[in-house]
């Protein structure tokens, strides 16, 4: 782990950006469960269709334009369409020799996940300042079930064993929530380099901790700072400060290591198979040490 310090002249350097290989976590899923690389086709597909679905959606429900490739209407349009297409790829599971057995049980997980991520997303529109316990409870329903949705899926084409599977959700759970910490460590490198980057810090971890843990008089000093309230007189280096001697550094470094170790714990739980074992270890590896 890197030195758990906040410091101004952090250097931005691809941090918090993950392995391109989550991308392919379906395939590689079915593969350590002792499946064939090319039965996750239409899984992966159909996962990847709804992360970008949600994206762009996503973005506009944020209202930033910083994110927003397209105007609010088109995004719309072309999430409408991925989402159809993602359906479509589903039901092409039902068609295929080497998949229609675990057709049905991974259409209802799909769905069911979805519900969860769209009540995550949902609380994440209403709740712009969070406290912890509401952080936790969106990251698990957003980034830690679409992830685990993923890696299910995956290994369910291989296997029914239900401790092996578990083991595959509780990995893609894990690392979902772990990328979702490294986005938040992301957004704060991103703001202490830059003048007006607070957009995304009042659902940013160590601000949240921070005001969860603060007594009330620095809290209102903190929560006028992220307004920009004219009258507030706090400033970034005092902002660092106080992150740094409340221990908001320190939460945020433990949770990606416990993280980390618990998505390796459920990988050892599915006794997942190599060659594909190593590389699902190596992603959490190279997500844990990319601070």
């Amino acid at each position: 782990m890197c030195q758990a310090i906040f410091s101004q002249d952090v250097k931005i350097e691809n941090q918090g950006k993950p392995s391109s290989e989550w991308k392919e976590l379906p395939y590689l899923c079915c593969q350590a469960a002792g499946g064939e690389y090319s039965w996750a086709e239409h899984v992966c597909m159909a996962w990847f269709l709804f992360h970008n679905a949600a994206r762009l959606m996503d973005n506009v429900e944020d209202n930033d334009p910083s994110n927003r490739h397209l105007p609010a209407d088109l995004s719309l349009s072309a999430a409408t369409g991925l989402f159809f297409t993602a359906q479509y790829a589903l039901y092409k599971l039902s068609q295929q020799p080497d998949t229609k057995h675990a057709a049905n049980d991974i259409s209802q997980r799909f769905i069911s996940e979805l519900m969860k991520m769209g009540e995550g997303q949902h609380q994440d529109i209403i709740q712009k300042s969070p406290n912890l316990t509401q952080y936790w409870q969106i990251a698990e329903r957003k980034s830690g079930s679409f992830f685990s949705l993923a890696a299910y899926c995956g290994a369910r084409l291989a296997t029914e064993d239900q401790r092996k599977l578990y083991g595959y959700e509780q990995y893609g759970f894990h690392l979902g929530l772990l990328i979702q910490l490294l986005d938040d460590l992301e957004d704060i490198y991103l703001w202490m380099n830059s003048p007006s980057s607070k957009t995304k810090l009042t659902a940013c971890l160590p601000f949240v901790y921070t005001l969860e843990v603060v007594p009330e008089i620095e809290k209102t000093k903190i929560k006028e700072y992220l307004a920009d309230s004219p009258t507030g007189y706090i400033e970034k280096d005092e902002m660092v400060s106080l992150l740094n001697q409340n221990g908001a550094v320190l939460y945020l470094f433990s949770e990606i290591e416990r993280h980390s170790n618990l998505a390796l714990a459920g990988l050892e739980k599915a006794e997942a198979l190599s060659p594909a074992s190593e590389k699902l270890q190596q992603i959490i590896l190279e997500l844990s040490h990319s601070q």
